[in-house]
C-alpha cells in the first residue's frame, strides 16, 4: 500500500536577491551592458548565473547552524551580493574588500536597502587582516566567509593556507571559515571551460593541450608560472590537500562550478 502522507516541503531558498538600484545605476561598466560584478555574476538571467547562485545557497544552508548567533565577516565582498541574505540572518555583518570600487557599490547597496546591521570595511591598505583586527577585534565573530578569494591571494597554495590561517586570527576562538574556490581540475572544469569557450566568456585563455590536461589528468603544472592574480595557476586540488595537512575540513560541498568547504583550526 503507497504511502498517503504527505512528501515534506522543501526548505525555502536562503539566499535573498539584493534588488538594489545600486547595481544598474553605477557609471562604469564591468563588462558590456553589465555595470557591475554582481550584476554580470548573479543578477542577470541565464544559466551560468543561476549556478552562481546555487553556490550561495549552498555555503548559506551551511552557515544556518550560526544564524542569528554570532556577528559574521563576508571577507572578499565585492560589491555585496551577499550582504542583503547575511542581514537577514546574522545580528551584525562585516563587509570587507580592497577594491574601492566595489565597496563604493556596496556601500550604496547598505544605504538602498536599510540594512542597519551591515558595514563595510575598505581594506585598501596592504595589511587588510591588521586593518580587520584594528576595527573589527571585539566584535563576537565566529563565522566568517571567503568565497572565490583564496585563489587570488597568492600563487601557492602554502601561502593561501597561511593567508586562510591569519583570517582565523581575526575571530573568536572556534570560529568556522566557508570558503569556495573555482573548478579549475577535472571533467566538470573541462565541461565549464567548453561552455565559456562556445560563448565566448574565457577571460583566461588556455590552449585545448593545456585545457584537456587540467581536465582528464588534473594536472595545472604548466599553469602555475602564468598565475597573475586570477584563476589560470591555480588547482583546486592540490589547494584542497594543502588545506587538509594543517587545518580540519569540517564539511565540503561540490557544484558544477566550485568546491566548497567548511574549515576549522
Amino acid at each position: 500500500m503507497r504511502n498517503s502522507l504527505p512528501r515534506p516541503r522543501p526548505p525555502a531558498p536562503y539566499f535573498v536577491y539584493p534588488r538594489s538600484p545600486a547595481y544598474a545605476s553605477v557609471s562604469n561598466s564591468y563588462r558590456g551592458a553589465h555595470r557591475t560584478y554582481a550584476q554580470y555574476n548573479y543578477l542577470r538571467p541565464g544559466l551560468i548565473p543561476w549556478m552562481k547562485r546555487r553556490r550561495l545557497e549552498v555555503v548559506l544552508r551551511l552557515a544556518a547552524p550560526w544564524f542569528h548567533k554570532t556577528s559574521v565577516i563576508d571577507f572578499g565582498c565585492a560589491d555585496g551580493v551577499l550582504l542583503p541574505s547575511l542581514s537577514r540572518y546574522f545580528p551584525h555583518v562585516v563587509g570587507v574588500d580592497r577594491d574601492p570600487t566595489a565597496c563604493a557599490v556596496a556601500t550604496a547597496v547598505v544605504r538602498d536597502l536599510a540594512l542597519s546591521n551591515v558595514e563595510i570595511l575598505c581594506g585598501t591598505d596592504a595589511d587588510i587582516i591588521g586593518v580587520m583586527s584594528a576595527r573589527i577585534a571585539t566584535r563576537e565573530s565566529r563565522l566568517m566567509f571567503a568565497l572565490e578569494t583564496l585563489e587570488h591571494a597568492s600563487a601557492s597554495d602554502a601561502e593561501r593556507v597561511d593567508f586562510l590561517r591569519r583570517l582565523f586570527s581575526v575571530m573568536q576562538p572556534g570560529a568556522n571559515v566557508i570558503i569556495s574556490v573555482p573548478r579549475t581540475t577535472g571533467p566538470l572544469f573541462l565541461l565549464k571551460h567548453a561552455a565559456q569557450r562556445a560563448l565566448g566568456m574565457v577571460d583566461e585563455p588556455l590552449s585545448v593541450r593545456e585545457a584537456l590536461r587540467a581536465g582528464l589528468r588534473s594536472d595545472t603544472s604548466g599553469l602555475e608560472s602564468r598565475w597573475r592574480g586570477g584563476h589560470v595557476g591555480f588547482n583546486d586540488r592540490t589547494f584542497e590537500r594543502a588545506i587538509r595537512q594543517s587545518m580540519r575540513i569540517v564539511r565540503r560541498r561540490a557544484t558544477v562550478l566550485s568546491i566548497i568547504y567548511q574549515v576549522a583550526l
